[in-house]
């Protein structure tokens, strides 16, 4: 395998192709990201998953749908991959590809993954093939939709500064419960939740969020995408 050559979108368009249309056969439709700023456009269920994880992790400096196709050659027959996410994370730019399980484990396919991850490396990207599955496993993603519902106001800098004082008087903690009680305002659980977002404040998003969830301030290494992908 050969990469011939990687081309991406035309000025002015933000994805390789078209995703939303009316002859589409299948569900697709428009996530509205906070942090890309923009309706980002998913072709099946599992990119929405991806879509909210990626804009729930903090350490996500951004995420592109379809940003590329790449040309390669094997044995003399060219052919093209289109990744399905670029994902810019840790100071690496990663090509998702999202695949079902069954298609991860086949050997063929496992091959051509690795062969292409290879290639890849010479340009600067990682590839990875992300599992279906994973992106939709729960408490994880409820999480962080419910993260993202609450938390797509920006929080000015007066209540950022009134929250770093309350956390600071509680060495252990505020939980969930607290703040629907309205310890923080009325607009409390939703300077919260932006915090969260920004990586200000953190809590377990591996466990179930109920009304003893407890935040903190500061960064974690917890993430959405701490495994699986």
């Amino acid at each position: 395998m050969k990469i011939k050559t990687i081309r991406f979108p035309r000025d002015g368009e933000e994805r390789m192709g078209r995703i939303v249309n009316r002859s589409n056969s299948r569900p697709t439709g428009k996530y509205p990201s906070w942090k890309m700023n923009r309706m980002m456009q998913w072709q099946t269920v599992d990119h929405l998953n991806a879509f909210r994880l990626l804009d729930a992790e903090s350490k996500v400096l951004s995420f592109h749908e379809k940003p590329m196709a790449i040309e390669y050659e094997t044995h003399g027959v060219l052919h093209t991959e289109r990744p399905d996410i670029l994902v810019e994370i840790d100071g690496q730019k990663e090509l998702w590809t999202i695949k079902k399980l069954a298609k991860v484990t086949d050997g063929r396919v496992a091959t051509h993954s690795k062969n292409l991850a290879l290639q890849l490396r010479s340009h600067g990207y990682q590839q990875k093939s992300v599992i279906a599955e994973w992106l939709k496993q729960e408490p994880r993603l409820g999480n962080a939709i419910t993260l993202l519902g609450f938390g797509r106001q920006e929080v000015s800098p007066l209540a950022r500064e009134a929250f770093r004082i309350l956390f600071a008087k509680r060495a252990g903690g505020i939980n969930w419960g607290e703040f629907r009680e309205g310890i923080a305002g009325h607009l409390g659980k939703n300077i919260l939740c932006r915090l969260v977002l920004e990586g200000v404040i953190h809590f377990d998003p591996t466990l179930a969020w109920t009304d003893f969830t407890s935040f903190y301030w500061g960064s974690s290494e917890l993430g959405y995408l701490g495994r699986g992908a």
